[in-house]
């Protein structure tokens, strides 16, 4: 890996003002490869708070998400985002959880009405 100017530079290490410094790696952390954006990365199972990785806090219904954006967790097939966690999706009659299984939709046949659409 080399630097902007061209220079051999070591995983771990970014440039700053022209020369290779090293990365402080926190604990539950890694090195990355990055040539550009992050130089380090928590482990799976921590994300990034105030320059260091702390544990994901994995509510009931929810599992571990190692992508690099996000709270860590996602919430399992049929189960919503609440304030305090994971709540089942209320599926209404006539209605199945779509390809995510985060959502719902009508069956074939049926259509969604608003209450205020009833007369």
């Amino acid at each position: 890996m080399f630097d902007i100017s061209g220079q051999p530079r070591g995983r771990g290490h970014v440039t700053q003002a022209g020369a290779c410094v090293p990365v402080v790696i926190p604990d539950n952390a890694h090195a990355t490869n990055a040539g550009h954006g992050a130089a380090r990365r928590g482990e799976p199972g921590f994300v990034r708070a105030s320059g260091r990785c702390d544990p994901v806090v994995l509510p009931e219904n929810a599992f571990l998400d190692d992508r690099s954006h996000g709270p860590g967790a996602q919430h399992a097939r049929g189960f919503e985002a609440l304030r305090t966690g994971c709540g089942m999706i209320d599926l209404p009659a006539n209605a199945h959880l779509d390809r995510s299984g985060n959502r719902w939709q009508c069956d074939r046949g049926f259509g969604f009405r608003r209450a205020t659409d009833a007369s």
